[in-house]
């Protein structure tokens, strides 16, 4: 019975080993696909840990892209300190930028050449900086008008009639470079003005300007009384009840002044006898200064002036200050 016994428990022993080892090796494999399984959540976690960084890469490259486009504007941006003030200097900056480039012409470019081969500025007025015009606008009512040394004669427009010629005689002792002073400016006169400006025959009596080259000492009895002393040159001129100039005497030193004062006087007092009798200390080198100088050209302003004179849309008699509201309508508006 015991060694009945002994073996029953041995085969118990041996199915329990059995058993044991069949566990065992369940147990292998689950531990085998739980190897396989931790494997492939690891490999699944890997590709998803690589996915997000690269996808953090791209998010990290596109600021870096925004930024370098961005630079191009950011220098502006960091200049602008106040708005307003940026806004108004932007402002300046294109309306000089546009003053340059969109093709006005200047006050410099109205010269007695320019006007000879292109005609008067109004005709053109668009083609010009107004601020030109607008200047001499102002200039204007400095220079047309009254008498620079009789206050008393009212600021009111006087000029030739454009339908009667201006006949120069000469006087006194003229000499060919007097005449050439005239000879000089004559034809932009013609041109601005549409006045006929010609020399009377020697002797003839046909003349209604008086054109003297005399010693200084012979200038009161040239002008009979209207002289006033210590001037090189000096003008008269005469005008019917409608403001329109019928005579003028107009005389200039030749013992004084050299050949350039010379040359200025001539051109200063023929064209202020044409209706532009005063001077002013606004332009050091307009012709109408009243500081002694000899400037030899006209200053484009004093041109344009000139042109304003006779325009059509003036009359004479009429106030200066009347005047200049009718050209700033008929040359800005």
């Amino acid at each position: 019975m015991k060694k009945a016994k002994k073996y029953s428990v041995l085969l118990i022993s041996i199915i329990f080993i059995i058993m044991s080892l069949s566990s065992c090796t369940s147990l292998i494999d689950k531990l085998q696909k739980l190897s396989n399984f931790l494997e492939i959540v690891s490999s699944s976690k890997e590709s998803e840990t690589t996915t997000e960084i690269s996808t953090q890469s791209m998010v990290i490259e596109k600021p870096k892209e925004i930024s370098e486009t961005e630079t191009v504007f950011i220098p502006n941006i960091q200049n602008t300190t106040n708005p307003q003030e940026t806004s108004e200097t932007t402002k300046e900056i294109t309306n000089t930028s546009s003053a340059q480039n969109n093709g006005l012409l200047k006050a410099e470019n109205f010269t007695r050449e320019d006007i000879i081969a292109n005609g008067p500025l109004f005709a053109r007025r668009d083609q010009f900086d107004p601020q030109f015009i607008k200047d001499a606008l102002e200039y204007f009512p400095e220079i047309a008008g009254g008498n620079e040394f009789d206050p008393s004669i009212p600021a009111v427009l006087n000029r030739w009639d454009t339908t009667i010629p201006i006949k120069i005689a000469a006087f006194g002792q003229p000499a060919s470079a007097d005449f050439a002073r005239l000879d000089l400016i004559i034809p932009a006169i013609e041109t601005l003005t549409g006045l006929d400006i010609q020399y009377a025959e020697a002797g003839s009596s046909d003349y209604n300007f008086e054109f003297h080259i005399a010693p200084l000492g012979d200038f009161d009895d040239i002008f009979e009384g209207y002289y006033v002393k210590n001037n090189w040159g000096f003008v008269v001129h005469w005008h019917d009840g409608n403001g329109y100039n019928y005579h003028a005497r107009m005389a200039v030193s030749n013992d004084y002044p050299n050949r350039e004062e010379m040359n200025h006087l001539i051109m200063e007092e023929f064209i202020q006898a044409l209706g532009l009798p005063n001077d002013s200390y606004r332009y050091q080198d307009s012709l109408f200064q009243q500081s002694w100088t000899s400037t030899q050209e006209l200053m484009p302003i004093d041109w344009l002036l000139l042109e304003f004179v006779y325009r059509p849309e003036l009359t004479p008699n009429m106030s200066v200050s009347e005047c200049v509201e009718i050209l700033r309508g008929v040359y800005l508006d």
